[in-house]
């Protein structure tokens, strides 16, 4: 989602149920649930998975040699 969507790190990983963006300090301070956000992502990511399946976006990834 971060490398083809652009969405931010800690977004992905709150959709995924991971704790790491809340570990420490910032897990007691900030307890946003990041709600929006997530619906966002997740409706470009729905976007982006038609597109692909309905052949409207290429899988095709470029290779750079070395």
């Amino acid at each position: 989602m971060h490398d083809r969507l652009g969405i931010a790190p800690h977004i992905v990983e709150s959709i995924l149920g991971h704790v790491g963006h809340k570990a420490g300090v910032a897990g007691v301070y900030n307890k946003a649930a990041y709600n929006r956000d997530k619906r966002r992502a997740l409706e470009r990511w729905t976007d982006y998975v038609l597109a692909v399946a309905e052949g409207r976006e290429s899988n095709v990834v470029a290779l750079h040699s070395a």
